[in-house]
């Protein structure tokens, strides 16, 4: 069986075989989502974008494997969907997995993947991936979640504020505090708390009102509030707002050690449906 570049012919077949296997948490990869049409888009994103590839396993017409790669060359980083494999055919996998190692190159590649596939458990630590963190998927649904704060949203004034704070309690992350505002005019969104023009804290989501769900990524409150319940305020006033506006499904990803997020979390609803490992490849 030939490894191939996926085509755009291929994509509605291709998401289909991924929504099948994603589903499973034996075959899960935590980059890729489980419903059809998303992966369907993300997958059409995925062959517009340069720094990107995708690859498909075909006999007689039918896929048996697929890998693909995001890559962000700023960064120097490939994030690996998959490798997704029929009956979790370690042989196949490995031979997708060696192709991209041999085939993109990033400083860095990233596995993101389901506690339970085995299979990716193997491949990372037989091709001396190293073991960053294990992450807590959280989900809550929509329901009645009442927040006495007024709903406010982030303005230009508060830019800079945003900008450094941002980046002091995450830094060298995926997106930069300028990053953030940027992503406003697309598909994300801030909720700011101010007291005397000062910002005391920020959420940032993503939102996909397509699908009706959206994606926290990322809560930060100023240090010198810490232990106030700001954080609480910002994410009861967040979710009571997302939930007026037709969103049924608010996700976000936490590290199994951040005992404090993930008891602010669960005090606001939110409960685990995955657990996840954090593989990294650093190419020399």
């Amino acid at each position: 069986m030939e490894i191939q570049l996926l085509e755009n012919r291929e994509l509605e077949e291709t998401a289909k075989f991924l929504t099948r296997l994603n589903s499973n948490p034996t075959y899960h990869i935590g980059y890729v989502s489980k419903n059809s049409l998303e992966i369907q888009e993300d997958l059409q994103i995925l062959l517009q974008d340069d720094e990107s590839s995708a690859f498909i396993v075909k006999e007689r017409g039918q896929i048996f494997g697929f890998i693909g790669v995001d890559g962000d060359q700023e960064r120097s980083v490939g994030e690996i969907w998959g490798p997704f494999v029929e009956a979790n055919n370690f042989q196949l996998g490995e031979q997708l997995l060696l192709y991209v190692q041999s085939n993109v190159y990033f400083n860095k590649l990233n596995l993101f993947f389901n506690q339970e596939n085995q299979l990716l458990l193997h491949l990372a630590e037989q091709h001396h991936y190293t073991f960053q963190s294990r992450e807590n998927i959280l989900e809550i649904e929509k329901e009645a979640i009442s927040s006495n704060e007024p709903v406010q949203k982030f303005t230009e004034e508060y830019a800079e504020q945003l900008i450094i704070l941002h980046d002091q309690i995450f830094p060298q992350t995926y997106y930069s505090g300028s990053e953030l505002i940027d992503n406003m005019n697309a598909d994300g969104d801030i909720y700011i708390i101010v007291e005397h023009h000062h910002l005391l804290g920020y959420v940032y989501v993503e939102l996909d009102y397509t699908l009706r769900k959206g994606s926290i990524e990322f809560l930060g409150v100023n240090n010198r509030v810490r232990k106030q319940g700001i954080g609480t305020k910002l994410l009861k006033m967040t979710l009571s707002d997302l939930f007026r506006k037709n969103i049924d499904l608010i996700q976000l990803c936490v590290n199994t050690t951040n005992e404090k997020a993930l008891s602010l979390y669960h005090k606001c609803g939110f409960s685990v449906k995955e657990r996840l490992n954090f593989y990294q490849k650093a190419k020399i």
